[in-house]
Formats: structure tokens, C-alpha cells, sequence
């Protein structure tokens, strides 16, 4: 599979479910199953391939801001949310970040069980797991960080700021009290800078 087959199928799958996330997911499911072993092995490759490469501070920042707080397991799930919204949305969010305030997004940008759609379609095909194809794995973001405490996240990311914090204040991060930030319940948690690649190998929740 190409990368252009890769965003042909995420494309078709988007049109098709008119925003839906689970509705993405079961049109993915039904591409998938249609195409051989080694074709949905190599989109969970070229998956991987493009959220390894959106690990960078300024998304993270933006997923911070759009969901009102993002922990470093919830960043995760909003570059599989990226990926879902096609080529031009992910290729222009990490050529310049703040294209994601243009956007119309819904009550969810956060996007987990995309992660695992093509092990669960190998599982069902083949009866056995995906095969692990190894490659180098970021442990930590690209890009400056930045701080939660003070203002910021509102200084770099103005128009995202402007969109998901200032025009909606109930549903996105509150207005600052004491110099912090208060999380949306749910998305939010302790911001950890610290990355188990592991974690990021397994690509699935830790039971």
C-alpha cells in the first residue's frame, strides 16, 4: 500500500460518514476487510508512520487548548483524531498548527480506537495478531514546549485560543484562576513529560 492508497481509503471513509467518527470506523473496517493481509499490514504501518511524525509540541499545544486539556495518552488519540480528517487537514496542521482553528470540530477530537482497526481487522481475517514491524520510535515531541501555567499557550496559538477558549469557555478550558488552567474532566490529567516508547509500541491501553 501507498501512501496515497492510505489517505485515498481515510478520504472515502470521511465522505462517507459525513463527520461521524464511529460511523469513519466501520466504513475503515468494511475497506480493510476487502483488501489482502499484507495491504492492511501496511496501512497500520503507514498509520503508525504518520502519527510517530505529528508527535511534535505545537499539536500537542493544540490538542491541549481544542480539548480543554490533553495528557500524554489523550495526545495519542488526537493524532489518530488528525489522521482521520484526511491529508490536507494533517499536512497543513503540521505546517502550520493554528489551520486547525478553520476547522468546525465536534464535541470529540480525540479518536482512540482508530489505533487498533487494522489489528482488529488482521485479527478477523488471519485469526492472528498483526505483525510487529519495528522502527524507531520518538520518545519525546519535536518542537519548543511550553507551559501550562501562565499565558502561554494563548500567546503562541492565538486564533486556536480565540476559537476553543475565549468564544467557548463552558465547553473548553476555563477561564485561569490563580495563574493555571482548569482541565476538562475526562481529557484531562497530569501532564507528563516524561515517554514510555513502549507505550507508544504497543499502541493500546495498559491492562
Amino acid at each position: 500500500m501507498t501512501n496515497d492508497a492510505f489517505w485515498e481509503i481515510i478520504g472515502r471513509t470521511k465522505s462517507a460518514s459525513a463527520g461521524e467518527l464511529e460511523a469513519q470506523l466501520e466504513a475503515i473496517k468494511i475497506e480493510l476487510s476487502g483488501l489482502p493481509e499484507s495491504e492492511v499490514v501496511e496501512f497500520d504501518r503507514i498509520f503508525g508512520e504518520l502519527k510517530d511524525r505529528a508527535y511534535h509540541w505545537d499539536l500537542w499545544g493544540a490538542a491541549y487548548i481544542i480539548g480543554g486539556g490533553c495528557s500524554d495518552d489523550a495526545f495519542m488519540d488526537f493524532r489518530n483524531w488528525l489522521i482521520s480528517m484526511g491529508r490536507d487537514v494533517y499536512e497543513n496542521a503540521l505546517a502550520d498548527v493554528e489551520t486547525l482553528a478553520d476547522l468546525e470540530i465536534g464535541d470529540d477530537s480525540f479518536f482512540e480506537e482508530l489505533a487498533y482497526v487494522a489489528s482488529e481487522v488482521y485479527e478477523q481475517k488471519t485469526g492472528g495478531d498483526i505483525p510487529y514491524l519495528p522502527h524507531d520510535f520518538p520518545v519525546d515531541p519535536v518542537g519548543e514546549p511550553w507551559e501550562e501555567k501562565g499565558d502561554e499557550l494563548e500567546r503562541r496559538f492565538p486564533r486556536l485560543w480565540a476559537k476553543f477558549v475565549t468564544s467557548e469557555p463552558k465547553r473548553h478550558i476555563t477561564p485561569r484562576q490563580n495563574g493555571e488552567a482548569i482541565e476538562k474532566p475526562g481529557r484531562s490529567g497530569p501532564f507528563s513529560r516524561t515517554i514510555c516508547a513502549v507505550f507508544h509500541w504497543l499502541n493500546k491501553p495498559f491492562e
